[in-house]
């Protein structure tokens, strides 16, 4: 649920199918929750991942605005992170930019700065924009985060490691402290 700073009356809730996968429905009241109206041109933006993946926001200035992630859109017809100028008449999925510079999978938050930037968490770190996803900045390049679910080590070689990440792929160690990516996506099990 997401509620209007500018105009406290207007609110967005996100609704999840009962096996929380895929969205069950967008809506909005404009009267503080007395009535709601269903939002049906919202994209399907939780793609079976919505017990996982999913969050709005309202710009903070205009109630019109509001901003929907959820997974990233593999396939054509999917959508990913999502957003509406027009109160939820309209919907355009700005994963990835105009300028082809895409948001990593797996949207968990959003928040407005005091200047109006967006900012967006995700699997992959955090990304910003100022045009309401038109164009999104990755502010990852210095940060080495990962979170491993699986070690191999070789059985005699002990500078040869693989380790599955979440949403960073597999990556291996060679006895250097870089890593090199041999698949991206979920690193998962893995073995030697």
């Amino acid at each position: 649920m997401a509620i209007s700073p500018s105009a406290p009356q207007v609110l967005y809730a996100s609704y999840v199918t009962s096996s929380g996968s895929d969205l069950l429905g967008l809506y909005k009241t404009t009267d503080g929750g007395a009535t709601w109206s269903s939002l049906p041109a919202t994209p399907n933006y939780l793609r079976g991942q919505g017990w996982y993946d999913s969050c709005l926001i309202v710009d903070p200035s205009d109630p019109d605005i509001c901003i929907a992630g959820g997974v990233f859109p593999y396939q054509a017809g999917y959508a990913g992170v999502v957003r509406t100028l027009d109160g939820g008449a309209s919907w355009t999925d700005v994963t990835v930019g105009v300028d082809g510079l895409q948001l990593h999978p797996d949207q968990h938050c959003f928040a407005f700065g005091p200047n109006g930037k967006l900012w967006e968490g995700n699997d992959g770190g955090i990304w910003s924009s100022t045009d309401h996803g038109d164009h999104w900045v990755n502010h990852n390049n210095t940060l080495n985060i990962a979170q491993f679910y699986t070690l191999s080590i070789h059985p005699t070689d002990p500078d040869f490691l693989l380790g599955g990440t979440q949403d960073q792929g597999t990556a291996r160690y060679d006895g250097t402290e870089v890593w090199s990516e041999l698949v991206a996506g979920d690193g998962g099990p893995n073995a030697v």
